[in-house]
């Protein structure tokens, strides 16, 4: 679920971004992997789960009368509905550019695109596969600040020096 949600936010992104640069070749912008030394890709790492403690205790309204029992979920809450997973995924949006200037500059570039077009693109719809059925799911992006102090905690933790990013 995790994996497929951010596979195909990021396919949209390199689409983005294709376009943005008028790329015919389809060039990977942004891949989904750990942060290398020195290369031209935006790296995306999945930094931390959270549950949403907001919607915890929403539950999705029952299928109708019409609906056959077998088609009914055996999940269903005592109150009459379906519970729901809710999740908050911190997605790290990371350049390394290395030692260049010239990679440094087209890092500030390409993450100031990416920041535009999540800007624009706040809502997106995830198709997600679970067991054999599809489901469509709702995808709600927003920037989320770090304080200095935290930035840095991060970046020690990941084992590395500060690059630019965006989370």
């Amino acid at each position: 679920m995790i994996r497929e949600s951010m596979q195909q936010i990021i396919g949209r992104l390199n689409d983005y971004l294709n376009l943005y640069f008028q790329d015919t070749s389809t060039v990977e912008y942004v891949v989904l992997s750990h942060l290398s030394e020195g290369n031209e890709s935006i790296h995306v790492n999945l930094v931390n789960v959270e549950e949403d403690k907001v919607f915890k205790n929403q539950l999705k309204p029952l299928p109708s009368a019409a609906t056959t029992p077998q088609t009914v979920p055996t999940s269903v809450n005592a109150l009459g509905g379906i519970p729901v997973m809710r999740l908050n995924l911190y997605l790290l949006f990371a350049f390394n550019p290395g030692d260049s200037t010239l990679l440094y500059e087209k890092a500030l570039s390409l993450l100031t695109v990416v920041l535009r077009y999540f800007h624009s693109h706040q809502q997106q719809e995830i198709v997600l596969t679970i067991d054999g059925q599809a489901y469509n799911c709702k995808a709600r992006i927003n920037y989320h600040n770090i304080s200095l102090e935290d930035s840095n905690n991060m970046w020690s933790n990941l084992g590395g020096t500060q690059k630019p990013y965006a989370m």
